[in-house]
């Protein structure tokens, strides 16, 4: 068995402990800190480092990995749209517990992620998402939508790249968007678009993409949190001259 494989039957154990009313035990401090509620009424699964060689892991629809350079806790997922090979959505961003994360399948939940140095040292990053978690009134992506997350950044082919932040707006106001979207090759694909609100749209390499949905959650300790969703299409021939 795989050392991935191993960590996740270990981290598993623990899940079904903890279900049945037992405490992971004190001296493993690799043990996940979850929301033990959460994960005995609904399905979780653990996230570790991804050993070399290894596929991501695969959950509603799209791959998931944890990656930590830094003293947080970050999550990569990524997907094809438009029913091909290419081209290939990468979003990145610092997941924050209790967080949603849009999927092509539907959401899952941010139990708890832990980085490398928090809240101490531990011997490795993981993550513990709820696949079917309550997602209130928040319809699923629907088919050719990726998210921009509010707290990360988004790609497509790690070529063309966007980030998004909520403008500032008086209470009650229409929530607005700015975008920044670049290219890793060319100037000339860059954009900054200001004050954009759901329906309007820009240009994201060889996308056009059409703001559906602006969700900003609360942020923690002043760091954003959300997503702002999108519906991509094609660029026309005469668009991309």
């Amino acid at each position: 068995m795989s050392p991935m494989k191993n960590v996740a039957a270990r981290f598993g154990l623990l899940l079904a402990a903890s279900s049945a009313g037992c405490e992971p035990p004190r001296h493993d401090r690799d043990a996940p800190r979850y929301d033990r509620d959460d994960c005995s009424k609904q399905k979780c699964e653990v996230l570790t480092e991804r050993p070399a060689g290894e596929f991501p892991a695969v959950f509603k629809g799209g791959s998931i990995e944890i990656r930590d350079f830094r003293p947080f806790c970050r999550l990569d997922v990524s997907w094809s749209v438009f029913s091909g090979p290419t081209p290939h959505f990468h979003a990145m961003l610092d997941a924050l517990e209790g967080e949603l994360l849009p999927m092509p399948g539907g959401f899952v939940k941010i139990n708890a992620c832990r980085g490398l140095e928090m809240p101490a040292p531990t011997s490795r990053p993981y993550a513990v998402l709820v696949l079917d978690p309550h997602s209130a009134d928040l319809p699923p992506l629907q088919a050719n939508d990726v998210f921009i997350p509010l707290d990360g950044d988004a790609a497509f082919d790690e070529t063309f790249f966007a980030s998004a932040r909520v403008d500032p707006a008086p209470d009650g106001g229409p929530v607005s968007v700015s975008i920044v979207s670049r290219s890793r090759s060319s100037r000339g694909d860059e954009g900054i678009y200001s004050s954009l609100r759901e329906g309007d749209s820009f240009v994201w390499g060889p996308t056009m993409a059409r703001i559906v949905r602006i969700v900003p959650l609360r942020s923690h300790n002043g760091q954003p949190a959300g997503w702002v969703e999108v519906q991509l299409s094609p660029k026309s021939a005469a668009a991309q001259n």
